[in-house]
């Protein structure tokens, strides 16, 4: 797993997997990531250090209750209007 400090690491995380940029996050809202392997993880890193309100991650299906401390939820139990996903 690679460890990135800040939002401004993204973009070295971006290339090394190939990816789009994401969105701007608000802050006043819960972040949800969408699987929990290793760049998941990274991304849960960059979040919690920029002290955006993290809630977990969200999976096909769980083989685990929680990654990195936090819950994993499969999205079959995952209610988008109740969570309030971002």
């Amino acid at each position: 797993m690679i460890n990135f400090n800040s939002f401004s690491d993204f973009d070295k995380l971006c290339d090394i997997y190939k990816l789009q940029k994401i969105p701007k996050l608000e802050r006043n809202k819960p972040v949800w990531i969408f699987g929990a392997g290793n760049f998941a993880q990274d991304i849960c890193n960059i979040i919690k250090q920029e002290n955006f309100d993290f809630k977990g991650f969200i999976v096909s299906s769980a083989t685990q209750n929680e990654v990195l401390g936090f819950p994993v939820k499969s999205l079959s139990e995952f209610n988008l209007d109740e969570e309030g996903l971002q």
